[in-house]
């Protein structure tokens, strides 16, 4: 994104955080889109200010047995999407463990996944080793860089049981 500067009082130049325009009253407001013109002449938009991140679920869970003492346990959890409001709509996604046990997402590169675990059963029979862990997707806006990230807590349970 271009750097936008302006003179303080004592004329010293400082970089702008914030851009303001007057509307069409006459009073500044805080701009929300910043163009350049491309050295082909087109004006491009580079600032769509901010865009926000939700989760359908903050904890997502899956469960599964195995009639065999011990034997590991594959298990798929509910499904996840993660939705993006305001910015331009080109983003890319990741997502990756970040604590606990991990996880594979199943659609690493996709605003909806689910994750895949596998775990041993315990040796006794009724009971389950729950795993848990955190899962980070993070979004970066391709045209302003701008990076944001949501966490989804990660729960499967995995059964000996007949």
């Amino acid at each position: 994104m271009a750097e936008m500067w302006r003179y303080d009082a004592g004329g010293v130049a400082r970089k702008a955080r914030e851009v303001w325009r007057y509307d069409a009253g006459g009073v500044p407001r805080k701009a929300r889109e910043i163009w350049r013109y491309g050295p082909d002449g087109v004006a491009r938009k580079v600032f769509n200010g901010s865009f926000t991140l939700t989760a359908s679920a903050a904890t997502v869970f899956g469960s599964g047995f195995t009639s065999t003492r011990g034997a590991t346990v594959p298990v798929t959890t509910t499904p996840v999407t993660v939705t993006v409001q305001n910015g331009s709509g080109v983003y890319t996604i990741a997502w990756a463990t970040l604590s606990g046990s991990s996880a594979t997402p199943m659609s690493p590169n996709l605003a909806t996944t689910q994750f895949r675990r596998n775990a041993a059963a315990p040796t006794t029979v009724g009971k389950a080793n729950t795993l848990s862990g955190v899962q980070r997707c993070t979004v970066t806006e391709v045209n302003t860089g701008e990076v944001k990230t949501i966490d989804v807590t990660v729960v499967t349970e995995h059964w000996y049981d007949f």
